[in-house]
């Protein structure tokens, strides 16, 4: 079961003609919003991010906390007032076996596919949509990644991916990591499906495994920069 303490942080937003989904932590008294380096990495210093809430576009200030190195895509920024109510949300060590993390449990990542909004609300949630919920099965980290066995779509990237450390169901819910993007693979169509001989062309598919950028990046970026909304 997914609870209030994640439905009621996932937002979808907007940055120029492009949009996502980000989500807030809070961490030391502070709260944050997480988002997707590719949806926000050209913001520099103070700007602006649009968010959906009652099937209208409302203009939020912002300041960049910072964007992750590399090809790690996570930025973090702070708005000038709590976006979301501070519900307790664990957030994991940096240690995955200590985060209780195992292998083939079930996590679910939350987010805006296909640029579609809920009529779902909640009035404690001050009239913000309700995300869709999708579950995934914990297949394995690579190189850093988190790889989910699911079936992603766009529009979840900067969702959050969220886990019952140890899949005990009477514990809080724990943040593992960032949404950005699925395996594609390439497929071939041919005129003989039999034969399968001279293929007369290729499409991409998705293969149904999901990458996910660990949570702690973001948690570097705010230590180095504490700088969220106090509460």
């Amino acid at each position: 079961m997914i609870t209030r303490n994640i439905l009621e942080r996932t937002f979808k937003i907007q940055f120029g003609n492009r949009r996502a989904t980000c989500f807030t932590i809070d961490f030391e008294k502070r709260q944050y919003i997480i988002a997707s380096k590719h949806l926000v990495g050209s913001i520099v210093g103070q700007s602006s991010i649009e968010i959906i809430r009652g099937g209208t576009w409302e203009n939020l200030p912002i300041k960049l906390v910072g964007h992750a190195d590399g090809d790690v895509d996570i930025s973090v920024l702070a708005a000038e007032t709590l976006i979301s109510p501070t519900h307790s949300l664990t957030l994991p060590p940096s240690d995955p076996t200590a985060a209780g993390m195992i292998l083939g449990q079930d996590v679910y990542f939350l987010g805006f596919p296909f640029d579609i909004v809920s009529d779902a609300t909640l009035e404690s949630n001050k009239n913000f949509p309700l995300p869709f919920v999708k579950k995934a099965i914990l297949s394995q980290t690579v190189k850093g990644t988190i790889m989910l066995d699911g079936h992603n779509n766009p529009g979840f990237s900067g969702g959050p991916v969220v886990y019952y450390p140890k899949n005990d169901r009477s514990s809080d819910l724990s943040v593992a990591g960032v949404v950005y993007g699925f395996r594609h693979a390439l497929g071939q169509v041919y005129p003989d499906q039999e034969r399968k001989e001279s293929p007369i062309g290729y499409y991409l598919y998705n293969t149904g495994i999901v990458h996910v950028h660990d949570i702690c990046h973001a948690l570097n970026l705010i230590r180095q920069n504490p700088i969220g909304i106090k509460f």
